[in-house]
């Protein structure tokens, strides 16, 4: 018994009309999501009362071309602090709103906020005639400059404001004003200088 092989050209059998061709039932086909890591950046700032960062999450696995990641990325918490966590999140814009990634947001947890200075006013200093001592006369009732409008209630100064001179001989000095510090529960946020 012999067996002929036909060959199938451009859609034909060279056998001509001894065969039919059935091609196979519909098959559907799967896109699936793109999978991709934002990871937040380190980021250090001083205190400003909120919890933004001006750092860009990373990205890795790569977007499709024509693709736009819309990334960004803020601190848990808005105090001062260091080993805080940042936290990314965003959208990539694509023909599919974003759908056609599977995201996995990493947080960061080596973030830094630091002490933002405060301005001590109201006081007063001045010269003073030679007597033997540092002793620095200061008068007037101290206030605080700089204090972010959302803490107002939270921070205030208090104490007795004293003062010395760098030196007891007479000439140019350097008056150091102490006994002051800041209260409230805002005040971890802040230093003070004078």
């Amino acid at each position: 018994e012999s067996v002929n092989t036909y060959a199938i050209n451009a859609g034909n059998l060279s056998a001509g009309s001894n065969y039919d061709v059935v091609l196979g039932g519909a098959v559907t086909f799967a896109i699936t999501q793109k999978s991709i890591t934002v990871t937040a950046a380190t980021n250090s700032k001083e205190y400003d009362g909120t919890t933004s960062a001006s750092a860009i999450p990373v990205v890795t696995g790569g977007l499709a071309f024509g693709d736009t990641a819309n990334f960004v990325e803020a601190y848990a918490l808005p105090d001062v602090g260091t080993g805080l966590t940042l936290v990314p999140s965003g959208t990539v814009t694509s023909v599919n709103s974003g759908s056609n990634y599977a995201i996995n947001f990493v947080n960061n947890t080596t973030g830094a906020i630091t002490a933002k200075a405060l301005t001590v006013t109201g006081l007063s200093l001045s010269d003073k005639v030679y007597d033997g001592n540092t002793t620095a006369s200061i008068t007037g009732t101290p206030a605080l400059s700089g204090v972010i409008a959302g803490d107002v209630s939270n921070v205030s100064i208090s104490g007795t404001a004293g003062g010395s001179f760098t030196a007891p001989t007479v000439g140019a000095k350097t008056i150091t004003v102490t006994g002051l510090s800041l209260t409230g529960s805002a005040s971890g946020n802040y230093t003070l200088t004078a």
